[in-house]
């Protein structure tokens, strides 16, 4: 359990690190460039996230794969030669997509992309410099996930907040210092992922025992990871379909200024993966040694207590991130236009991905014992009823249907999917789920923060704003944790280990 705490915590940091690097200089980035060319960096998250349709489960696969093998007792025997026959895959894939990138460039620069004030050139340079960083960041992806799977998320957080850090504070160094222009943070971008690759690849090569030959491709490992490859393939692309498909409906209908709006509403939202993440990645692995292993009751207590750990961090953030929208956004951007536009799309978005979230301990489940068909068939089923509601929603509503499309299939993903995945796995934990796990910490934390919300000082400087925020987060994720029977004795021992509880009590 040490190791677990130790890489959640580590998930924890190095997701928060990052975030925290996006919130401090997306307002720079703004300010040097303007809205409209952050709304290119927006694209390209966009491109990068829907890409990954391509990815084949095979990132996910990776991770699952070494958990297994670690777990095993021919103690990652055949590792490099998994790394190697699924790395060529890799590669041969992101090359064809890079290359495919940088033959769209002028059509995506002059047909999709609604630019105003940059130029046509502009934009077709800056698209065929992200076609450039893809390879390299799928080469990146598959490697952590390797690393993930032995459980060495210390290391990896460490590397990950190294490279955060040189990529944005050398991003705004370069604007600031070399060139205010979209094409040159892009190169820098290039520059900072080819650092990356070398550092993980060598990490990675370290780690792994010493090979007694040269590792090669074989056909035999797919064949006995294509299933679950598969399944997870189908997972991939129906969940970024879904997850993006509101970002290339807008881009095609609004001006390039208001998507760099929403995208600044999605990265407020979206902050809640600085906890999803982490508890994710921490659980999943061990999830997956758990069901190798047969060890049902301990899987099933570490099941709940994850849950309501997600619940506590989750739930009380999307609460205070929906009632504070407005404050949130002016202290961050320091901008009342942006605050105005962006508030109400940050409120309806929070919850999306809170639920999104939430939903992460189920589907970690159902990975971990090769349980692909469930979650590809409720994610097909998301997709039948997003696809026509996030355009018919964007069409009559504008941009604040799209938030609503996202709310209203998590809210469903939520009543479906938690049912049925009990119905196979950890049978009759459904109601748990519901009324143990998930409900108190919602009413505690929905009561702390509306009793906050009520209490907020009108008129109060940036300072006490901020000061008022943090509390009010610690307050709600305080009554939150206190309400639940696993999190309530982690939350007593913390207290107890900072010498404000007596022993024993």
């Amino acid at each position: 359990m040490s190791k677990l705490r130790s890489n959640v915590f580590a998930n924890l940091l190095g997701q928060g690190w990052a975030a925290l690097l996006q919130l401090a200089f997306v307002p720079v980035y703004i300010r040097l460039i303007g809205i409209e060319a952050y709304g290119l960096i927006g694209f390209y998250v966009t491109l990068m996230t829907t890409i990954q349709v391509f990815d084949l489960g095979l990132g996910q696969t990776m991770t699952r794969e070494f958990a297994r093998l670690a777990a095993g007792p021919d103690r990652l025997r055949d590792s490099r030669d998994l790394l190697k026959t699924v790395g060529l895959v890799y590669w041969g894939m992101s090359a064809l997509i890079a290359a495919i990138v940088l033959l769209a460039a002028p059509f995506l620069a002059g047909h999709v992309i609604k630019a105003q004030t940059l130029s046509h050139e502009t934009t077709r340079h800056a698209i065929m410099l992200m076609a450039i960083i893809i390879p390299m960041q799928w080469a990146i992806n598959l490697r952590f996930g390797a690393l993930m799977g032995l459980e060495l998320q210390v290391l990896v957080n460490v590397l990950r907040i190294v490279m955060a850090t040189i990529a944005a504070v050398g991003g705004v160094l370069v604007l600031w210092l070399v060139s205010a222009t979209i094409t040159a943070f892009f190169w820098w971008q290039v520059l900072v992922s080819l650092a990356n690759f070398t550092a993980v690849a060598v990490l990675l090569s370290r780690t792994l025992p010493p090979a007694s030959r040269r590792p090669r491709f074989n056909i035999a490992i797919l064949r006995k990871i294509g299933q679950f490859a598969a399944g997870m393939s189908g997972i991939s692309i129906a969940s970024i379909i879904l997850t993006q498909l509101d970002k290339w409906v807008l881009i095609n209908l609004l001006p390039l200024d208001n998507f760099g709006y929403y995208m600044l509403a999605c990265v407020v939202a979206n902050s809640l993966y600085i906890f999803i993440t982490p508890l994710f990645s921490g659980l999943f692995p061990r999830f997956s040694a758990m069901s190798a292993q047969d060890h049902d009751d301990h899987l099933r207590k570490l099941y709940h207590l994850g849950t309501q750990v997600m619940a506590t961090a989750v739930i009380p953030a999307a609460i205070v991130l929906s009632l504070f929208s407005y404050q949130v956004l002016a202290l961050w951007t320091r901008n009342p236009e942006v605050a105005v536009a962006a508030a109400p799309l940050v409120s309806i978005l929070v919850w999306g991905t809170a639920l999104n979230g939430l939903m992460n301990i189920p589907y970690a489940l159902q990975l971990s014992y090769g349980w692909t068909s469930l979650a590809l068939r409720i994610v097909l089923v998301k997709l039948v009823i997003m696809v026509p509601a996030i355009i018919i929603l964007t069409v009559k509503l504008d941009v604040i249907g799209a938030a609503i499309a996202w709310l209203s299939v998590n809210v469903l993903y939520v009543l479906i999917g938690v049912p049925l995945t009990h119905s196979r796995l950890l049978k009759g934990e459904a109601v748990a789920w519901f009324a143990k796990d998930v409900l108190p910490a919602a009413a505690a934390a929905l009561l702390a923060g509306g009793i906050t919300y009520a209490a907020y000082p009108a008129g109060a400087s940036a300072a006490v704003s901020l000061v008022f925020l943090a509390c009010a987060l610690t307050v709600s994720m305080l009554a939150a944790g206190l309400v639940g029977r696993e999190t309530r004795p982690l939350i007593a021992a913390q207290v107890r280990k900072w010498g404000l509880l007596p022993r024993g009590s």
